[in-house]
């Protein structure tokens, strides 16, 4: 099979040779085999490399016929352990904390009428149902095609290709780079059903392999267009890179639907963490934990251990994010995303009804014993 060309099996400590050998060898002239080798190991050398992580994030994100919003991150990673803390543009933070296979996550709401926050939902998941991560929005992983949302690294991707890859020498920008064409299957997480996806990702040989931009094509019942591009890179360190900035637009048939602005700022690579900064908080006596991986809640105690009977939660499936930061990937026809956001709308609604009579409640006993 043709996978076999992709160096998976290159013993790791002979990895760091193989990178510094073809690093010096000459792109033009060489197969696409040679090219694909090259690629793969030089982008994983650059993941690979960066021990630990932190930065701060802001995607402004501008919906077709609606207002723009802007979300801010906060982002620490120690190996394969991630923090994550989004501030939404009503107040809401939300934090998320993704240990071994295991994530967390926490959301505080403003209590009305304080600045005092409080815990308004507690939810467990897997570390495949992790989304949003800022390594898989600049290109340092990306999205698994089936099922859809766990962030995998180029060399797993490549997996997925339903025939051999194609990599060759494009300057695009005034940006030399290696430019790889590949067709594999998406999978609708709302119908189930595949999609046709091609994929053109262009790596910056300059940038450390980086992904300088990247086009996705893809959906059955309509064309659907995911174009993303960095426009600038932070050299940390001489001749290391991370992205800074990057621009990102969806379309569908021909019309632009969404399009976003990420800026990473405050970036720290190989910086000590602090290892309780991933621990979970504790959560307040009477919470209950909405369970992503069984699919039930049930009451906990403030160490997140179940503390009574389970109950079946209803999920509502989300379409999977493409590579880009915040956008979606789906491939439903008009009527079904109409469905869908009805759907999700009143979703939210309940559950923003129901956080608001706790509050109420909470603040009216308070209240009532003083």
């Amino acid at each position: 099979m043709w996978q076999s060309s992709i160096p998976r099996l290159i013993p790791k400590t002979m990895l760091a040779v193989a990178v510094i050998h073809l690093s010096c060898s000459s792109l033009n002239g060489a197969s696409s085999d040679d090219l694909l080798k090259q690629l793969v190991a030089n982008h994983k050398s650059k993941r690979e490399s960066m021990r630990s992580f932190s930065a701060h994030r802001s995607v402004r994100v501008k919906q077709a016929g609606g207002p723009e919003a802007t979300l801010q991150f906060k982002y620490w990673r120690n190996g394969d352990d991630i923090r994550q803390q989004t501030i939404y543009p009503s107040g809401v933070i939300s934090e998320e904390f993704v240990v071994n296979s295991e994530g967390k996550s926490v959301t505080r709401s403003l209590v009305p009428g304080t600045n005092r926050y409080e815990t308004s939902g507690a939810t467990k998941f897997a570390r495949a149902q992790f989304r949003g991560d800022v390594w898989n929005a600049l290109g340092m992983t990306f999205t698994q095609p089936r099922p859809p949302g766990a962030s995998i690294p180029l060399e797993e991707l490549l997996t997925y290709a339903k025939s051999s890859p194609k990599v060759k020498v494009e300057t695009i920008d005034g940006h030399k780079c290696l430019r790889l064409e590949l067709s594999y299957e998406g999978q609708d997480t709302l119908a189930g059903a595949a999609y046709p996806v091609e994929l053109t990702v262009w790596f910056s040989t300059r940038h450390n392999y980086l992904v300088h931009k990247r086009k996705m094509i893809y959906g059955a019942k309509s064309e659907h267009v995911s174009e993303f591009a960095i426009t600038e890179y932070f050299e940390y360190e001489p001749g290391e890179f991370f992205p800074s900035k990057a621009e990102s637009s969806r379309n569908q048939d021909g019309v632009v639907r969404a399009s976003y602005v990420d800026e990473v700022g405050e970036i720290r690579v190989n910086k000590p963490v602090e290892k309780d900064r991933f621990q979970a908080p504790q959560l307040p006596k009477g919470a209950s934990v909405v369970d992503l991986i069984e699919n039930t809640a049930y009451p906990v105690d403030e160490n997140w251990k179940q503390s009574g009977p389970s109950k079946p939660h209803l999920v509502y499936a989300t379409p999977a994010h493409s590579e880009s930061g915040g956008e979606v990937h789906t491939s439903q026809t008009p009527a079904e995303s109409r469905k869908f956001n009805w759907i999700l709308l009143v979703s939210i609604a309940v559950v923003t009804l129901g956080i608001a009579l706790g509050i109420f409640r909470r603040l009216k006993s308070r209240h009532e014993e003083s």
